[in-house]
């Protein structure tokens, strides 16, 4: 639910972004967050993963990787 609520909020700076600077680089920067939470899950053991200090990041990065690229998807439309 946390990473739903951080992708509705960050859609909309998301998609002003995109109008402004294109559809590219916003799409760059939800690779970059999903690759950033892809490295984290991978490199962090279980026991790490379980508690908040790695969740939050982990939902943050995802809601911010989702905003980026429905945002510029759902612009044209």
């Amino acid at each position: 639910m946390l990473g739903t609520a951080i992708g509705a909020l960050v859609q909309y700076p998301a998609k002003r972004l995109a109008a402004t600077v294109g559809k590219v680089p916003v799409l760059l920067i939800g690779q970059l967050a999903y690759l950033t939470e892809a490295v984290l899950v991978y490199s962090l053991s279980a026991e790490e993963l379980g508690g908040w200090g790695a969740l939050l990041p982990l939902y943050v990065l995802h809601g911010v990787g989702r905003a980026c690229f429905e945002a510029p998807s759902y612009a044209m439309l």
